[in-house]
């Protein structure tokens, strides 16, 4: 499990260690960048979802905002693009990744030519392939 946090209004900042966006309606919400941390993985997002033709809103959206998003994800050096299934518990979408992460999952790989997540499954133990995949794929 990695923490969402929020600043002391209690807006969405980041998770710790990789940036947090989610999706509503098909538009990527990004909380407010004043608020974070930037890095070279929200920038590569970025650029990904402007030439996928990706609307993205900068706002300040509190963790309510994101229990009602369709999909959400982290981006990090470490993961690139990571699904979030659940937040605090609470269930986003009963199938991670959704479309709009899996579209930048996929530019990311056509992006680096490399398939980070075979990469990543392929190095699971198999007697921990189950716990590990969906460690994985939740936030």
């Amino acid at each position: 499990m990695i923490p969402l946090l929020t600043n002391a209004e209690g807006d969405i900042t980041e998770y710790a260690r990789a940036n947090f966006m989610f999706v509503q309606d098909g538009r990527i919400k990004l909380p407010d960048q004043n608020n974070v941390l930037p890095g070279i993985s929200m920038q590569t997002v970025l650029e990904l979802t402007d030439a996928a033709g990706i609307s993205v809103d900068e706002d300040d959206y509190s963790t309510y905002h994101a229990y009602l998003a369709d999909e959400a994800f982290i981006s990090s050096t470490r993961c690139c693009v990571l699904p979030v299934a659940t937040i605090n518990g609470i269930l986003l979408n009963d199938s991670p990744p959704g479309a709009v992460t899996t579209k930048l999952i996929d530019g990311w790989r056509e992006l680096v030519g490399v398939d980070f997540v075979r990469h990543t499954l392929d190095r699971v133990h198999p007697e921990n392939a189950d716990a590990d995949r969906a460690r994985l794929l939740s936030g």
